[in-house]
């Protein structure tokens, strides 16, 4: 039974890697919103985290500016990478395979209804906000503040404000165009690291405005290493960089950030919607699509608090 269990919980893992890493290619999706609608955005801050923190202190050893022994250095990266080892290599095959794989799909996608494949998305969001509340709300004491405290509700509805703002201004302005090469590239990579560390912001967005989005998909999409290179430099220097402030900042206000980060999601989610149907056959498709997309979303997320709750006994 156990061993069921950690079969099932992998291939949950990998399946919702993917929806990230296909999710993170949508104008519009943000692959740090989907991190946090899974609940893996934690785990993955810690993971890498602790990774940036280790290969920091080592290049500080090996300059001579640093006094714990290679040991003592590895000790707490290895011990996270311990605990957190099956989830992060199946979420992270299922994130290489949405990204990279899916990413000629999702150009074919879009091109034949992307109003449908938003919508699908939506839906995935929305399932997961029952999940989001609870999470935000689990330091909470329930007897005293039953529905939360008002400045939960506050940093909820500032986080959904701010995100609304940027992105309404985003969509606004009118596009920047950036030469592709190198350089463009290795800012694409620093758009999408920030993507995933940023609930809410979504790199394909910022992209589609510097005019990157289609050259970069198309590199991708053939393995071209003159656009991988760059983009992966770039994305793993914000990776390693910017997950430490954010768990401090998680350490100190874990139930406020963990409520900016709902709103934020809610605004992405609001902000995706692809606009008005002409008909009522199109309201149908939309609504379908939503349910299907929150079916699925829900369905992952049962089971992910099933297995934890059956690795728990």
């Amino acid at each position: 039974m156990a061993k069921k269990n950690n079969l099932l919980r992998c291939l949950v893992w990998m399946a919702q890697g993917i929806l990230v890493g296909f999710g993170a290619i949508l104008p519009g999706v943000s692959g740090g919103a989907l991190l946090a609608a899974f609940r893996l955005y934690k785990p993955i801050m810690d993971i890498i985290s602790a990774c940036g923190k280790g290969v920091t202190d080592l290049v500080l050893r090996i300059c001579g500016n640093h006094k714990k022994t290679v040991k003592e250095i590895l000790t707490q990266p290895l011990s996270v990478i311990r605990q957190y080892f099956l989830m992060f290599c199946f979420f992270g095959a299922g994130g290489l395979i949405g990204f990279v794989g899916l990413s000629g799909l999702v150009n074919i996608l879009l091109e034949r209804n992307e109003a449908l494949v938003k919508c699908v998305f939506i839906g995935f969001m929305l399932g997961t906000v029952p999940e989001l509340w609870s999470d935000a709300g689990s330091t909470v004491d329930k007897e005293k503040y039953p529905f939360h405290k008002p400045v939960h509700w506050l940093s909820m509805a500032v986080g959904f404000a701010c995100m609304l703002a940027v992105l309404l201004l985003l969509n606004g302005s009118a596009a920047m165009q950036m030469t592709p090469g190198p350089a463009a590239y290795g800012f694409c990579g620093i758009c999408w690291g920030l993507s995933f560390v940023i609930p809410g912001l979504s790199a394909s967005t910022l992209l589609l405005f510097f005019g990157l989005y289609g050259p970069m998909l198309d590199g991708i999409s053939r393995l071209d290493m003159s656009v991988c290179i760059p983009l992966g430099i770039g994305m793993i220097l914000v990776l390693l960089l910017l997950p430490r402030l954010v768990n401090a900042a998680f350490d100190r206000w874990n139930a406020v950030l963990s409520h900016a980060i709902l709103g934020i999601v809610l605004a992405t989610t609001v902000m995706i919607f692809p606009g008005m149907p002409a008909s009522a056959a199109g309201w149908l498709l939309y609504i379908l699509c939503m349910i299907g997309g929150c079916a699925v979303s829900y369905v992952l997320g049962r089971l992910c608090a099933g297995l934890r709750k059956n690795a728990e006994e």
